[in-house]
């Protein structure tokens, strides 16, 4: 199976100096830097791991304002605004219902964990219990992506001289999708555009 604790070990680390002025030039070798390059990299949907995904970009961007004082050439203060998080990513092209059917588990699962913290909700077999036909919602009548997940990009394994770094993307929305097909003879890739809620850092 592919994965990260699957590969040959081979980690590049790098030997710095300390990071203040009055130090500059020591050579510092109890805290190592670390690389990563994307062949360290992988990527999960939520609790589940993304084999076909081949590229990820994301931005963040929090708006600022000046604020200047009466005759003031320079601001005297920032006024913090707010921020969001727009991206992109690419998977490569195995059956058109890939990511929904991926997006549709992540979804299941979050209704299973929401209904094992229902404490009111009715036991099997009581009155409150009401059986409701299925209906099939129609894809004209319903958003094509409507489930909200997390997308974790999980740097290096754990090791000897530490752990995997993680960047979450909270709250991920998709909102386009685009395929082109050319005759370059590369493989096939879907490539969507997403907007997260927020983002976070897991060391």
């Amino acid at each position: 199976m592919y994965g990260i604790g699957n590969r040959p070990a081979y980690v590049n680390y790098q030997y710095g100096t300390k990071g203040t002025k009055a130090d500059a030039g020591t050579f510092n070798i109890d805290q190592p830097k670390r690389y990563f390059s994307s062949l360290d990299a992988e990527i999960y949907f939520s609790d589940y791991y993304v084999d076909e995904i081949i590229a990820i970009q994301y931005t963040v961007a929090q708006n600022n304002l000046p604020l200047f004082g009466y005759n003031s050439f320079v601001y005297d203060e920032i006024a913090v605004g707010n921020r969001i998080v727009q991206g992109q990513f690419s998977i490569n092209f195995t059956t058109p219902g890939y990511l929904f059917n991926l997006l549709d588990m992540i979804k299941q699962d979050v209704v299973a964990a929401t209904n094992q913290q229902d404490v009111n909700a009715p036991a099997e077999g009581t009155a409150d219990e009401v059986e409701t036909p299925a209906e099939q919602v129609k894809p004209s009548s319903s958003p094509l992506w409507n489930t909200t997940f997390d997308i974790d990009v999980m740097f290096g394994e754990e090791n000897s001289m530490g752990g995997s770094k993680h960047v979450v993307l909270e709250g991920v929305m998709i909102g386009s999708c685009s395929l082109q097909v050319d005759t370059t003879g590369n493989p096939i890739a879907e490539t969507y555009s997403f907007i997260a809620r927020d983002i976070r850092t897991v060391e």
